[in-house]
């Protein structure tokens, strides 16, 4: 989880995202480099 905050910045997204994402979803979203990728992927909920 810390390493999901590091990436995101802003607090909102961090907290709106702990919400509706499971552990899985943050350990595949951790590797991709681009916060854009992150972003797109996180909001589609895979």
């Amino acid at each position: 989880m810390i390493q999901f905050a590091e990436k995101f910045k802003d607090f909102q997204i961090v907290v709106t995202l702990s919400r509706q994402l499971s552990w899985s979803h943050f350990l595949v979203l951790i590797p991709i480099k681009s916060i854009e990728a992150q972003l797109y992927y996180a909001q589609k909920n895979f």
